[in-house]
């Protein structure tokens, strides 16, 4: 309707796709190894499962990484802190570093094109609008309130537009695994 071009930003469970579009149009899309259930905590708040890309991210925030054992609280942070990090940085468009380059799937975006503004998707959206609060047993509601909060100091420079639909979009991500 506003003839603007999105960033739409999927966080899923095990990746974080990135869409360019302008007018219903793809310009250019790409995904990174970044999502909110690349580690799964059992009731008792211990891990219980660990995905090989939060191993390299793990390595990043200095911590280890432990299957049948509590993340601490600042360990999560952490770990919260560098995947977040990793997605301002892609959404920013800025030279990919040897993490980013690492968790690539694709390439990365191109800078040549201006964003408008953004938009999120996928599982961890649904926290970012505050249409979900249950707790999964992932880092989704920790990924989330670190956007949120890297929107409200302006790391992410963008206007955010709610597109209404934010889970719809992670039967795409299922579909890969």
């Amino acid at each position: 309707k506003e003839h603007k071009t999105f960033l739409n930003i999927d966080i899923g469970g095990g990746t974080t796709k990135f869409a360019l579009v302008h007018g219903g149009c793809l310009l250019e899309s790409a995904a990174i190894s970044v999502g909110g259930r690349l580690v799964a905590f059992g009731q008792d708040g211990k891990l219980i499962r660990i995905e090989d890309p939060i191993r390299r991210l793990a390595e990043v925030a200095g911590i280890e990484l432990k299957l049948h054992v509590k993340l601490s609280s600042g360990d999560r942070e952490k770990l919260v802190k560098t995947m977040v990090d990793v997605l301002v940085s892609s959404i920013a468009r800025d030279d990919p570093d040897d993490l980013i380059g690492d968790l690539m799937l694709t390439s990365a975006l191109p800078n040549d094109i201006p964003i408008d503004a953004v938009t999120f998707s996928g599982g961890v959206s649904e926290f970012i609008f505050g249409k979900e609060t249950q707790d999964y047993g992932d880092l989704g509601t920790d990924i989330a309130e670190a956007v949120k909060k890297a929107l409200q100091d302006k790391r992410i420079i963008y206007p955010v537009y709610d597109p209404g639909q934010g889970i719809r979009a992670t039967v795409v991500g299922a579909s890969q695994f």
